[in-house]
């Protein structure tokens, strides 16, 4: 939530274009608003998940393994470092140009979708079929509609 926060000022920091009609903030706030959207959607589901938990908690106080709830916790740690490195090495490439835009989103999507997955191979094929196309169209569309030149 913070990031969105701070994109949607910086954004509001750009100098107007003379011949954009949107701007060159329109982008970005409107990223930062679907993250905003999305961060307080995470919230809400964290928060339901835990009230369900203290209501699972309150009716058996004593489970039958508690080393199982601490091993699907910490479970759940390393995807999100996963995905954080990853965006980490795709920031770093998007930002020194090492790789064109639509190979570095392929690779990108199919990364954080196989750390999400679990690694199963076979979704490897609906990734593809998915981040293949959108690559393309959101490069299209930066380039050709937003006129933001991606490398």
């Amino acid at each position: 939530m913070a990031i969105a926060i701070a994109v949607y000022i910086a954004a509001g920091r750009i100098a107007p274009p003379r011949y954009e009609p949107l701007g060159a903030a329109f982008l970005p706030q409107t990223l930062s608003l679907i993250l905003g959207l999305c961060a307080v959607l995470v919230i809400v589901k964290a928060l339901l998940a835990l009230a369900v938990r203290r209501q699972v908690h309150q009716e058996n106080p004593h489970p039958a393994s508690g080393e199982d709830i601490a091993a699907t916790g910490s479970a759940r740690v390393w995807p999100v470092l996963g995905a954080l490195l990853v965006s980490g090495i795709f920031l770093i490439c998007f930002a020194e140009r090492l790789l064109d835009f639509r190979i570095l989103a392929v690779v990108y999507i199919l990364s954080l979708g196989l750390l999400m997955a679990g690694w199963r191979p076979r979704f490897l094929l609906i990734l593809a079929a998915f981040s293949i196309p959108f690559s393309l169209a959101v490069h299209w569309g930066f380039t050709h509609i937003v006129f933001v030149p991606l490398p």
